[in-house]
């Protein structure tokens, strides 16, 4: 995870609607029904995009296989669990010229 992503999360959040980011970053859950939908959606952006599987604590790709061991499960109880907004699964952060939080699935679809 990008340590600039981690302070701007520190710093706490908003929502923001955007398009066109230059990369993608979404904590997830392997089982929930709305990350997979968001997963599915980021699948076909035109930019890097990173998943970090909270439930398995590690990088997973679009097709949700697990990858890489993440180690942010702490980052995650500490500043993003409930804290980003009131439900648990999807949060994705969109880069493009700094970090934006853009929310959840249903905020996904929701163009400018």
């Amino acid at each position: 995870m990008d340590v600039a992503l981690q302070e701007f999360i520190k710093r706490g959040v908003e929502k923001e609607r955007m398009d066109n980011p230059t990369r993608v970053f979404a904590f997830v859950s392997t089982r929930c029904h709305f990350s997979k939908l968001a997963v599915a959606y980021l699948k076909g952006m035109d930019c890097p995009v990173d998943i970090y599987a909270v439930n398995e604590d590690a990088y997973v790709n679009v097709d949700m296989n697990v990858g890489e061991p993440g180690h942010l499960k702490e980052f995650w109880e500490e500043y993003v669990d409930n804290k980003c907004s009131n439900w648990a699964y999807p949060h994705v952060f969109y880069y493009k010229n700094g970090w934006h939080y853009v929310g959840g699935y249903n905020d996904l679809l929701l163009k400018l």
